[in-house]
């Protein structure tokens, strides 16, 4: 299948997840940017995220991170589901998340030198939210690749 193709299904997917979210009168998506410390490459981790939800306390959350690591930039493209709970001891208005997921890794490197390589990753991650308009959070990433990346971000 070619990459117009893919694309294609990539859209009816995420118009079915919307629909589904409608159906289930489940809150509406939401768009975020966060900024991280990865412990791997001692870097600053920069994300942009899509949060869907698709069934009660539970969402599908894509995102995509940039690394700069001086002679070469990192991309990871993650999809992640996450189970929420609510933290009501913490605050009337905090809500938790678990989750697991998949990334892929694309190496490229700066100049012509060296070829692009790609991995995968698993993560595992754990964060806490504040409900709002504008919602802060923090969030911790664990990887395959030993690596643990520590965010904070607002969520639209």
């Amino acid at each position: 299948m070619r990459s117009g193709g893919r694309g294609v299904l990539a859209l009816l997917f995420g118009l079915f997840l919307v629909a589904s979210a409608r159906a289930q009168e489940i809150e509406d998506p939401q768009f975020g940017l966060g900024l991280g410390y990865s412990s791997r490459f001692e870097t600053a981790v920069y994300t942009a995220e899509f949060v869907m939800p698709v069934y009660h306390h539970v969402d599908v959350d894509g995102s995509l991170q940039f690394l700069d690591l001086g002679s070469r930039r990192r991309y990871v493209g993650n999809i992640d589901v996450q189970v929420r709970f609510p933290t009501h001891r913490i605050h009337v208005r905090t809500f938790g998340w678990v989750g697991l997921g998949f990334g892929l890794i694309t190496d490229d490197p700066k100049g012509p030198s060296e070829a692009t390589t790609r991995d995968g990753q698993l993560n595992v991650l754990a964060g806490l939210g504040y409900d709002a308009p504008a919602s802060p959070y923090v969030q911790l990433r664990i990887t395959r690749k030993h690596e643990v990346i520590l965010g904070i971000g607002v969520r639209f």
